[in-house]
């Protein structure tokens, strides 16, 4: 029998850590070589919380192609969770096994609505989960990004790594044919254009 293997990922109050989770923990899964990640997000009951949060606000096509990393602290003993994922875990807690695997992609900036950039900026995005070194890491929480769509993206930026979709569900808006936000399946909070565009205008005030 395989036994449970946990990943702990510290977080700090208001601060989302690399891969914008605080964990609940990575346990093996009955497949053999998968893990599967388990991970709490903020949930924001306002499109003006979700905005407020968020460092970087874009319109973007998703980008083809994708690369799986293995994020760790990079050797730095930092309290700082942008920095180092493990900070803030107890030595008797921090993992040993499992890495922290992230599949990032590339998207193309079509219209900035917060924060630093400009229209045709590339930037990197990673997500949760990835095949590594023939291991699949999984995170049920995770909806990809789909190349070659447009999206309205809520993101954390990060001074070395990728940014992240703020949360999985809240984050990411699929744009239509006339160019408006599609909230997910889950997702309780509406975004239109109109109302982004408020938001942007007050933020600027």
């Amino acid at each position: 029998m395989k036994k449970n293997r946990f990943l702990s990922l510290a977080c700090a109050a208001g601060i989302l850590s690399l891969i914008t989770a605080c964990g609940s923990g990575a346990s093996q899964s009955s497949t053999p070589n998968q893990v599967a990640y388990h991970a709490s997000y903020p949930d924001f009951s306002s499109s003006e919380e979700l905005y407020g949060k968020a460092d970087l606000v874009v319109r973007a096509v998703v980008q083809p192609g994708t690369e799986v990393r293995e994020l760790s602290s990079g050797g730095t003993d930092s309290d700082d969770p942008r920095l180092n994922p493990q900070a803030g875990v107890d030595s008797g807690e921090q993992p040993a096994e499992d890495p922290v695997v992230v599949t990032v992609r590339k998207i193309k900036i079509t219209k900035l609505h917060k924060g630093v950039g400009k229209v045709g900026d590339t930037i990197e995005v990673k997500e949760l989960g990835g095949n590594l070194g023939g291991t699949e890491y999984v995170s049920d929480e995770s909806t990809p990004l789909v190349p070659g769509k447009p999206y309205l993206l809520f993101l954390t930026t990060f001074p070395d790594q990728p940014a992240s979709v703020i949360t999985p569900v809240q984050g990411q808006y699929p744009l239509d044919g006339a160019g408006e936000p599609q909230s997910l399946p889950d997702n309780k909070l509406k975004m239109t254009t109109k109302n982004l565009e408020q938001l942007t205008r007050a933020a600027s005030q």
